[in-house]
């Protein structure tokens, strides 16, 4: 874990780091140089499927960063550095309003700027998000979640009128899905059935408290024995610690500065266990 007085560092740092990289980002000599790359006849010569998926991002990239000045890529660079020690705090505290809240309400602003000044004419919510899904688009969202919607409210409503819970065991997977007061939640564990030592403890059953005993979280649950069966898992979905490792933050996340060099990460706890194998489980599928 980071420490929290050095945070304001930190988000100078990335500020300062980030106008250096939009710098270079915008050098002019690649003012001829990727566009020359990304034109269709040099795009056909390169030799692989990847270089040229390389080549276009690079172009595209170049592209955004040009559109951005240096003073508005380390405001956004600084205000993300705050914006994660607030977070932290707030979480910590469980407490939003007045620590993370003053923050957040400037990085959507700055994002707003941003999104105006990289992406005229688009809606906001589609410029940030093709950041992250390239392509991808609000309507194309709703679109998709609309088809779900229509298949799975009245398969949720059905269950929950049962008032059944249901066990599918299938291969080395198990699904459970079970009642919780009005909501349903299914829970997907990488094994076909659990030790009946596993039994909670009255002082956990605050949460998901509806749910089997064996599955509530407790002292069994250490979170050695977790960081363990984490490090189990992540290599049975084919995660290689030749070329990787996994360690514990506030927040899930997958980093690295290569294929060939990754970081993953999640997080543990007695009362909620499932937190540090679903973040494995997701971190380690990307």
């Amino acid at each position: 874990m980071l420490p929290s007085g050095s945070a304001p560092a930190r988000a100078f740092h990335k500020a300062t780091l980030a106008g250096i990289l939009h710098e270079k980002k915008t050098h002019p000599s690649l003012h001829r140089l990727l566009p020359f790359l990304a034109s269709p006849e040099v795009l056909a010569l390169l030799p692989s499927a990847e270089a040229r998926a390389n080549v276009r991002i690079a172009h595209k990239d170049w592209e955004l960063q040009n559109k951005k000045t240096k003073e508005m890529t380390a405001k956004e660079a600084e205000l993300e550095g705050r914006g994660y020690a607030a977070w932290v705090k707030a979480r910590e505290t469980d407490d939003f309003s007045p620590t993370f809240l003053p923050v957040l309400e400037e990085i959507v602003e700055m994002k707003k700027e941003v999104a105006g000044a990289t992406r005229p004419g688009w809606g906001v919510y589609d410029a940030n998000l093709d950041l992250f899904e390239p392509g991808m688009k609000v309507g194309s969202l709703r679109k998709i979640f609309g088809e779900l919607k229509e298949e799975l409210v009245p398969m949720l409503k059905r269950i929950m009128v049962s008032g059944l819970s249901i066990y599918f065991p299938f291969h080395q997977i198990v699904l459970f899905v079970y009642r919780n007061r009005n909501n349903i939640k299914c829970l997907i564990l990488l094994s076909p059935s659990l030790p009946p030592s596993l039994q909670a403890s009255p002082r956990y059953l605050s949460q998901d408290k509806d749910m089997p005993a064996a599955l509530q979280g407790g002292p069994n649950w250490n979170v050695d024995a977790q960081a363990k069966l984490s490090r189990e898992i992540s290599e049975a979905l084919g995660f290689d610690y030749s070329l990787g490792r996994i360690d514990t933050s506030v927040h899930p996340f997958t980093g690295g500065s290569h294929p060939t060099d990754v970081r993953i990460t999640t997080r543990y706890s007695e009362e909620k266990w499932r937190e540090g194998i679903s973040g494995t489980v997701h971190e380690v599928r990307k």
